[in-house]
């Protein structure tokens, strides 16, 4: 199973080979790829110029949305979870870096 936390961390391990050659990203996430570079951009803003989410709903309860038991299926996680309220906090706060969210 995959976890939201986990799939961060690679990230966040590419994004400091990347940014230690060529200085900080931008990361460009469509909807869970979104609030995981959300996440990123939190837990290392040194390193991420700014984030773009497409379709990424990281600012409401997770359940408001059509996928949420997709998403507790395939990542194993469970919403009602108290690490992943406390995570999902932390997402949905502003970042410390540029940002630009597109809804349809």
């Amino acid at each position: 199973m995959r976890t939201v936390g986990r799939d961060a961390g690679r990230l966040i391990a590419r994004v400091e080979t990347l940014a230690a050659e060529a200085g900080p990203v931008t990361l460009v996430g469509v909807s869970l790829g979104g609030i995981i570079a959300r996440l990123a951009a939190h837990r290392r803003p040194d390193l991420v110029r700014a984030v773009v989410t497409i379709s990424s709903p990281y600012a409401g309860p997770g359940k408001a949305t059509n996928v949420w038991r997709a998403f507790e299926l395939v990542t194993g996680e469970r919403l009602d979870d108290p690490l992943v309220i406390e995570r999902s906090e932390l997402i949905a706060r502003p970042l410390p870096v540029p940002a630009t969210a597109i809804w349809s």
